[in-house]
């Protein structure tokens, strides 16, 4: 399984070289992730249900305009393996988002316990802890997204590209016999 490296999966995507086995333990630690923080109790919840609200319809709006995007560039190249490439890309890119999002967290926490009181008030009123929770999750959700498109042209991309270096070597080889 590759956890961390996204172009050598990528690669092993366009040529077919993950099987259904590896697919499907992609499937397994995804699912063992995503329910266990979807479980763990929030540790600073929103105080007003509104910030709920509107995370949860642009999170369900951005993942499902991405995803058949994602389905629709899949269709027009080789029309293959949709869930296998989406499910482990979905896991490594995940891994990386999430790991940035913390990263970007943990810097606003350090900011804004080292600047001066004054700043901080001055800041805390401008972007509060709340908005910026709110904006980092999104921003996440988003960036996921956008890299999980990508991937999805880069496979079919280095698909074409394989289709056809197979197709000029095949010929070459017609050519010489």
């Amino acid at each position: 399984m590759i956890w961390f490296n996204l172009k050598k999966l990528e690669k092993r995507l366009a040529k077919r070289e993950l099987s259904e086995h590896h697919a499907f333990r992609y499937l397994v630690f995804y699912l063992v992730i995503f329910i266990s923080v979807a479980a763990l109790p929030e540790i600073t919840p929103f105080p007003d249900w509104n910030w709920d609200i509107s995370r949860y319809i642009i999170t369900l709006v951005i993942t499902l305009i991405c995803t058949y995007t994602a389905f629709r560039i899949n269709e027009k190249g080789d029309n293959r393996d949709f869930l296998k490439r989406y499910i482990s890309l979905a896991f490594v890119t995940g891994i990386w988002v999430f790991m940035g999002v913390m990263i970007l967290r943990l810097v606003y926490k350090i900011i804004m316990f080292v600047i001066p009181i004054d700043l901080y008030k001055t800041l805390n009123s401008v972007i509060g802890t709340n908005l910026f929770l709110w904006i980092s999750f999104v921003a996440g959700v988003l960036v996921f997204n956008l890299l999980m498109l990508k991937s999805f042209k880069h496979i079919q991309r280095l698909i074409k590209q394989r289709t056809n270096e197979l197709k000029r070597g095949s010929g070459e080889a017609y050519r010489k016999v």
